[in-house]
């Protein structure tokens, strides 16, 4: 706008003026008789093509085009010049009548760079008459290009929306609404904001960001957004959420409990919250590890959003019986609220031995010994003691056991029914106490027909009643036994033709049986309890002849 300032100014004087249409250079003054279409003032010529070049700069100071745009088009304006020239370029709307008016009227948008290239857009909703003016800014005389295009804009614009720049959640009611709207031939003009879609707020400029301030209670909110284009193109709804929340989290749980001791110099602190947290403000110290001292202990961060638990493992091993302090830091959830102080606690590490247990048999008869053995490592002071449990009973001390200087330890059990064992260390000041896995021995029952040899095969007559006797030990507690009786069928082999599930008395139950012609064999099973494992006969064979 200096330009149009000094080119007015230099105008002014009405004999300057005078001297310049006296010369044939033909300036538009307000009042002045010229031709009805003036090319120097407003009403301009009517513009005669798309593209028209001239003379400008020097004693022409102006040329006015007159152009008619369609309502809902884009008026596109471009200028060259000839080299050195400065040419710049003015657009007037209907209201206009003297480009020399001061202050101007109806001047719309202008483009007045250094050069005489220039340019022009501008969209028009309603359409009318426009008024092109290109000006000589400078003493030096040249041509010039002008390329005029009037374009209709039918194609709305796009628009997208952030809020608070993608957060999933917010503790302030007032976010940062982020608006990118692009469109291609007239520009962004407008934009609408609504919370359900439907109902839309007042009109207002567009403008890239904006502050919007959500009512009600905590929970889920959205914003919905449109613009419209300078052609009065309304774009299709954006819509961006994020969660009010102005509740902090809280601690669920936490490991190792406060004053407790954990096996292991390196052990893995766990604390687990009410919701999901930040993740940069637990892995950004959210866990303090001090000694005695009020040194820091560094080490690794972890986090697990399936359980929003906070891991935590020292980097060097910690001194075993040493209290450490254990504090939160500053942990705030995805809306930014912070974790309340919980104070500091103490853990103590401990040294932590391993311990194997392995046996020689799984399963034995009733009465065996079963060889026990394994190692402790490293080798700690205290005592190991050899646990068992019978049946489903619980953990009991069996007996102390020694080590060797390698931690190696020994022990032959006899066992009478299922027993679990395990290997118990009740630790010390610097080791924690520790427990092998534990490995069961099954025995099982004695089952069996009374008086019959199962290595041979008894040859009976057809429909002979057959008397036999099972017997079972031991004999306490009664167990069901079933009797399967299986025949030989050509082409299929052995079938099971019958079975009965009797409960022994005093260990035997007496059953009777009339095989027929062909071959059998008999088997007695009883199920597993928790003090013995299932058993089985051998198979008892017979001939029907």
């Amino acid at each position: 706008m200096t330009q149009i300032v000094v080119q007015r100014v230099r105008r002014a004087p009405a004999l300057a003026l005078a001297a310049l249409i006296a010369a044939g250079s033909v300036v538009a003054l307000p009042g002045t008789a010229l031709a009805q279409d003036n090319p120097h003032n407003i009403p301009g010529v009517p513009l005669p093509t798309s593209t028209v070049s001239g003379l400008l700069g020097g004693p022409i100071y102006d040329v006015v085009y007159r152009v008619e745009v369609p309502a809902g088009h884009v008026l596109f304006v471009s200028m060259t010049g000839t080299e050195g020239t400065d040419f710049d370029l003015y657009l007037f709307d209907a209201s206009a009548t003297n480009i020399y008016a001061e202050p101007p009227v109806g001047l719309v948008k202008s483009s007045t760079g250094p050069t005489s290239t220039e340019s022009i857009t501008y969209a028009s909703i309603g359409g009318g008459t426009f008024y092109i003016d290109l000006s000589g800014a400078t003493n030096v005389e040249g041509t010039y290009h002008l390329v005029v295009q009037v374009l209709p804009d039918t194609q709305p614009p796009r628009v997208t929306l952030s809020l608070d720049g993608g957060a999933p959640a917010t503790n302030n009611p007032a976010v940062t609404a982020t608006v990118v709207a692009t469109d291609n031939l007239s520009g962004v003009a407008t934009m609408q904001f609504s919370e359900d879609g439907v109902i839309w707020g007042q009109t207002e400029p567009y403008v890239p960001t904006v502050t919007w301030t959500f009512s009600g209670p905590d929970g889920p909110r959205t914003l919905w957004v449109r613009v419209t284009d300078r052609a009065g193109n309304v774009s299709s709804p954006a819509r961006a959420s994020i969660t009010l929340d102005r509740v902090p989290p809280t601690v669920l749980a936490r490991s190792p409990n406060a004053g407790a001791t954990v096996a292991g110099l390196r052990p893995v602190f766990s604390v687990q919250f009410s919701e999901p947290i930040k993740v940069s403000t637990w892995t950004n110290v959210g866990l303090i590890l001090q000694d005695a001292s009020g040194t820091i202990v560094y080490g690794t961060y972890g986090y697990d959003p399936g359980t929003d638990t906070g891991t935590f493992m020292p980097a060097v091993p910690l001194q075993p019986g040493e209290p450490y302090v254990v504090s939160i830091g500053t942990v705030t959830d995805l809306a930014g609220n912070q974790v309340p102080p919980l104070g500091s606690w103490t853990v103590t590490p401990l040294l932590g031995a391993s311990l194997s247990l392995a046996r020689s048999a799984r399963v034995v008869p009733r009465g065996n010994a079963v060889a026990l053995m394994g190692q402790m490592a490293p080798v700690l002071g205290g005592s190991l003691i050899l646990e068992e449990a019978i049946g489903s009973g619980p953990f009991l001390p069996l007996v102390p056991l020694g080590t060797a200087a390698n931690g190696l330890y020994s022990w032959l059990a006899p066992v009478t029914s299922n027993t679990w064992f395990r290997v118990y260390y009740g630790g010390s000041a610097v080791a924690a106490e520790a427990f092998s896995p534990a490995v069961r021995v099954l025995v099982r029952r004695q089952v069996g027909l009374e008086g019959v040899n199962a290595a041979v095969t008894r040859r009976v007559a057809a429909g002979t009643r057959v008397v036999l006797t099972a017997v079972v030990g031991p004999t306490d507690p009664p167990v069901p036994v079933t009797l399967s009786i299986y025949r030989y069928v050509p082409g299929h082999g052995y079938v099971l033709a019958t079975a009965v599930t009797r409960t022994t008395v005093g260990g035997h139950y007496t059953f009777s049986w009339h095989p027929g012609r062909g071959a059998y064999y008999l088997r007695l099973t009883t199920a597993p309890t928790p003090l013995f494992a299932n058993g089985f006969s051998p198979a008892y064979r017979w001939v029907g002849e």
